[in-house]
């Protein structure tokens, strides 16, 4: 038999299976898939979903490099975080990054114009998902993997530019509003050969250090910068312009129609460059531990 959920013959009952005292008896065991995984008869296992991995789907990768290990490229994938796991309520469902077998990464967000980031307080919180182009980890999962040791931050914007990295970036908890803070930064860059339009990436998180998190339902001392701007993120309410590196406002797909003050702001870029391939431009950050 081949159907999810049926038991098979040679196989001892164990406690996913879920089979009777007289399937016991024959000494059956349920190929019951867990966590929405399907049973696969060619490769006599589960399809496992979401980063579950296993025969059964039952174990978890602590890292994503253990996706790698399994089989799987880069994908949604939940992670367990031992000790911190108990600060949530589930594993944080995150998207993980494998570009080879020695090095995978967590990106926390990636926005390709694709997907209107103007979310609730909750939203932010809790995280949401569009494609492997368009998604937001959520404030709350950023926030555990940043307490497990994932402290690595790095910037980037695609067009051939370089990129920042933040050392010890750290995402403190809600009753602080999700505010960070963070040690160092240092520019890098790829081949200039290679990408002709690389431009200057300045450093501009300093400034929003210990800043709260705003959302356009937040309660704030000044203006709401997040219903200004068009997105969630880290603002001086007294200054909502001080955000420059906020990739996830006002796209410029749309970039004639949108208002100066509200068009991408990212900190020493030529924004006539960035207008002129807005078609292909995608901007990310992503996480991983020293």
């Amino acid at each position: 038999m081949t159907d999810k959920g049926q038991c098979y013959h040679h196989y001892k009952c164990d406690n996913v299976s879920g089979c009777s005292k007289k399937e016991k008896h024959h000494k059956y065991k349920s190929k019951r898939c867990a966590h929405g995984g399907e049973w696969n008869p060619e490769i006599v296992s589960c399809s496992c979903v979401h980063g579950w991995v296993g025969e059964s789907c039952l174990d978890l990768p602590s890292q994503c490099l253990d996706l790698e290990r399994h089989g799987y490229s880069s994908r949604r994938s939940y992670l367990d975080l031992n000790q911190t796991q108990q600060q949530l309520i589930q594993p944080p469902l995150v998207y993980c990054y494998i570009s080879s077998k020695t090095w995978g990464v967590i990106r926390v967000f990636q926005n390709s114009g694709d997907l209107n980031f103007n979310r609730s307080w909750e939203e932010y919180k809790k995280g949401f998902y569009l494609d492997s182009n368009n998604f937001w980890i959520g404030l709350e999962n950023w926030q555990a993997l940043s307490a497990a040791g994932y402290q690595v931050l790095t910037t980037a914007i695609t067009i051939g530019t370089r990129y920042r990295v933040y050392k010890n970036f750290s995402v403190h908890n809600e009753s602080q509003k999700f505010s960070f803070s963070f040690n160092s930064s240092v520019e890098q860059s790829r081949s200039v050969e290679d990408y002709p339009l690389m431009t200057k990436h300045e450093e501009c998180l300093t400034i929003l250090q210990n800043k709260p998190f705003i959302t356009k339902d937040s309660d704030v001392d000044g203006e709401n910068c997040a219903s200004r701007i068009g997105s969630g993120w880290w603002y001086d309410s007294m200054n909502c312009e001080a955000s420059d590196c906020n990739f996830l406002g006002k796209f410029p797909k749309d970039w004639d129609t949108i208002p100066t003050y509200q068009r991408l702001k990212i900190g020493g870029f030529d924004t006539e460059l960035i207008k002129e391939h807005s078609s292909r431009i995608a901007v990310y950050w992503y996480i991983q531990k020293e």
